[in-house]
């Protein structure tokens, strides 16, 4: 005699079966986005040890350079001193070095064997590129926002961290223009995008990515155009198979914002045609690199299991 079995109990077996997809869901959904925030946490966490220890040992000098005197307390004095452009530099070299160490510990193998980041090689061909496409970017970038705030009634937003930042060339090319630049493009291509790709769509995949990538800035301003670059490297990340190519571009275009900002300084005025001719200039080289590295693109679209991990 044949058992049937119980609605009931089909149902019940059911909803397991949706509890175990959901909690695999949320699980890989933590094991993305635990690097981002891990990447924001440790530059947190660093700043506010470094400008703890700063202040008592500032403090301390000037109660004892005044020992003999009247000590004259000044606030405004003591808080430019504490957010002098090296005290916002040098806590984020120290985070970039503590999270690639944290980095390297929690993915040790995968790191050794190459399965997370796609190490693999430049060509020559590749850097030229890399390097035009990072310069014109940065550019376009730069033209297109002036250009967007120029026209329209729109006063630009105030950026300080901007001027924080600014006034130590060295350490702002090793921080903002290099070492950030690489630790963003392991975690947010090598990491994210990668992980993302063996859970859906190649497409969507590359869009949720450059989102992440624009919202960590925490200001609507860099957020939008970060954003835009996030999409183009994973673009590049996609179609070369490297993380490389996207590093270069990633290093090219910050320290050629960071350079052309101490070149042209905030006293200097250019009129209009000049950014609308810059701009579109470089616009166009930008989109005929992208056509060329598409083109040159051997990677076949990835097959993808969303529940995976």
């Amino acid at each position: 005699m044949r058992l049937r079995v119980k609605p009931a109990m089909t149902g019940g077996r059911g909803r397991i079966k949706k509890g175990l997809i959901m909690e695999k869901v949320l699980k890989n959904i933590w094991r993305i986005a635990c690097y981002p925030m891990l990447y924001m946490g440790v530059q947190i966490v660093v700043s506010v040890i470094y400008i703890f220890i700063y202040i008592i040992f500032y403090v301390m000098k000037l109660v004892i350079e005044n020992i003999n005197t009247a000590f004259d307390f000044k606030p405004d004095e003591i808080t430019r001193q504490i957010l002098a452009p090296e005290n916002i530099l040098i806590p984020l070299l120290i985070s970039v070095a503590v999270t690639f160490l944290i980095l390297y510990l929690i993915l040790k193998k995968e790191w050794a064997y190459d399965k997370l980041f796609s190490f693999g090689k430049l060509r020559a061909s590749s850097v030229v590129m890399c390097v035009l496409f990072g310069i014109a970017f940065s550019f376009f970038i730069d033209g297109a926002l002036t250009l967007f705030f120029g026209i329209l009634p729109i006063k630009i937003p105030e950026q300080p961290i901007d001027d924080l930042i600014g006034g130590n060339l060295i350490l702002e090319l090793l921080s903002v223009g290099i070492l950030g630049p690489f630790l963003e493009e392991v975690i947010f291509r090598g990491i994210v995008q990668k992980r993302l790709t063996q859970m859906m769509d190649i497409t969507a995949a590359i869009i949720l990515q450059g989102f992440i990538f624009g919202l960590i800035h925490f200001n609507i301003l860099q957020s939008s155009y970060a954003a835009v670059i996030g999409l183009a490297l994973g673009l590049i990340y996609y179609w070369t198979e490297s993380i490389w190519p996207a590093v270069a571009v990633h290093i090219i275009f910050n320290t050629t914002s960071v350079v052309m900002s101490y070149i042209i300084g905030d006293g200097v005025e250019l009129n209009l045609m000049y950014y609308i001719v810059i701009t579109f200039i470089s616009l166009v080289i930008s989109l005929l690199i992208l056509y060329i590295l598409y083109k040159k693109r051997t990677v076949k679209k990835p097959a993808y299991n969303r529940w995976a991990f």
